[in-house]
């Protein structure tokens, strides 16, 4: 039966044709852009999080821990919702933006711009769980040994720290973007 259903049709079209209409690809294309967004701005939220938070000593670090983790108790499409209304024209927050860039017209968030947002914050915590969880994992005598060697911070963090914490922001950003591909539908 697969044999059969991949042959050409009596009519001599291929069943696959259809996925390679315009339509197909520009939706393709869609995805993928605002999925990679997503996922850059997953990373860059979720991984300094998960820096900050974990390298420093930044008060009520569990308090801040649920805060990054609340994104994933709440469905993606009433996260979706309270940004729309968040965002409503004559709420405070949009008032403040126009104050500080002047009149928008339209909604912020009804666009491509506005998705890759959403479903950037939405997927933040995947890539801030992952981040957090190497970042346990690192080897203190050898960010001391660095330290204790003359390395200046930015040296240790750049040369030590972030080659090591590489493959985690890797795992955090396939789970960002494949976690936005589900949310984009």
């Amino acid at each position: 039966l697969l044999v059969e259903d991949l042959l050409p049709a009596h009519d001599g079209a291929w069943p696959l044709a259809s996925l390679w209409s315009r339509s197909v690809v520009k939706a393709g294309t869609n995805t993928v852009l605002s999925c990679t967004g997503a996922s850059l701005i997953s990373l860059v939220a979720g991984g300094g999080l998960a820096l900050v938070i974990g390298l420093t000593d930044v008060r009520n670090k569990s308090l801040l821990t649920l805060l990054c983790l609340l994104p994933l108790l709440i469905p993606p499409q009433i996260s979706a919702l309270a940004w729309i209304r968040l965002l409503d024209s004559g709420t405070p927050v949009r008032n403040a933006i126009e104050a500080i860039v002047g009149p928008i017209s339209g909604h912020p968030l009804y666009g491509a711009g506005g998705v890759t947002w959403v479903m950037g914050l939405e997927s933040t915590p995947l890539v801030f769980l992952t981040v957090a969880a190497a970042i346990r994992r690192l080897p203190c005598d050898l960010i001391e040994a660095a330290r204790s060697a003359g390395g200046s911070k930015r040296h240790v963090f750049t040369g030590i720290i972030l080659p090591l914490l590489q493959p985690a922001l890797l795992a955090g950003g396939a789970l960002a973007f494949v976690s936005a591909i589900g949310n984009f539908g």
